[in-house]
């Protein structure tokens, strides 16, 4: 069956909600892709760390351990920024729909 077949028989609404899902699946599968380049520069970042700790004078180890440490650590509290700007994110925008039933004073 020939995309335009299934294309027309659908009406306008239907057409509509078929392309705003088109859109907003493509801006999240945008946001995963930007969100794992994103991780893995900041894992290659923090594996770099122990080897400019070390030239800069501060005593790191530099071995396999270490490296998957900091990789790991560096990981981790970037992910654990993203999670505080979500949660950060939903809480302003619960407190300017709060405004909006909540009269000031």
């Amino acid at each position: 069956m020939a995309f335009e077949e299934i294309i027309a028989g659908f009406d306008a609404v239907q057409l509509a909600a078929l392309l705003a899902a088109f859109i907003i699946f493509i801006y999240i599968v945008k946001q995963a892709v930007q969100t794992v380049i994103t991780t893995a520069m900041v894992a290659a970042i923090s594996a770099l760390f122990p080897f400019a700790a070390n030239y800069a004078g501060i005593s790191v180890p530099t071995d396999i351990n270490g490296i998957l440490f900091f990789t790991a650590a560096g990981v981790g509290l970037y992910l654990l920024y993203i999670v505080a700007r979500i949660v950060y994110s939903a809480l302003r925008i619960a407190g300017k729909v709060g405004r909006i039933f909540v009269p000031s004073r």
